[in-house]
């Protein structure tokens, strides 16, 4: 896995460090600083990867997982991680009932896992990659924006249609499964 891995970083240098330069637009006092913080996130994220060259799933997008990696080293080495804001609770509570799929205790159970993983199949490839982005890699509205060439405020509305059409696709799910479990 890990000569994909490298392999992945040779083919997308170039494009992660554009990415990388979005997520430390906002830390370097000048463009100078900011350039060479963004190549040592490049360098620091490489080798983060290379070791976790295992735990990469090839059959998702590698972009995403690299830039998951960049964000908790970013979050490791400067201030700390700030939380994303949703306004309606309904799309809170899902959210975090999405987000529970992504820890240890819920993720245990392989039928939990299969069901999130069934649900995200039935998405639009739009949906799941701002839900991806937004649930699995922690990142706020500002750096969805960013790295999806939109503005904060689109990301945000964007995330709430998508996790309204999950929700939606999660009830029909589970009415499917009453139905079975009713024969």
């Amino acid at each position: 896995m890990q000569d994909t891995v490298r392999e992945a970083l040779d083919k997308q240098s170039k494009d992660l460090l554009n990415d990388l330069r979005s997520l430390v637009a906002h830390r370097g006092s000048t463009p100078q600083k900011r350039e060479e913080l963004a190549h040592e996130l490049l360098s620091q994220t490489a080798e983060v990867a290379l070791i976790k060259s295992s735990t990469f799933d090839s059959t998702r997008p590698f972009r995403l997982w690299f830039l998951g990696i960049a964000r908790n080293c970013l979050k490791q080495q400067y201030d700390g991680y700030a939380k994303r804001t949703i306004s309606a609770d309904s799309d809170v509570d899902f959210l975090e009932t999405l987000q529970e799929a992504q820890t240890s205790d819920f993720a245990d159970s392989v039928a939990n896992r299969a069901w999130v993983q069934d649900l995200f199949e039935r998405l639009s490839q739009d949906d799941r990659e701002i839900l991806q982005l937004a649930i699995v890699e922690e990142l706020p509205s500002e750096e969805i924006g960013t790295l999806l060439g939109i503005a904060a405020g689109t990301a945000r509305m964007r995330l709430l249609r998508a996790l309204n059409r999950a929700r939606q696709q999660a009830e029909q799910m589970e009415r499917i499964i009453s139905v079975r479990g009713s024969r």
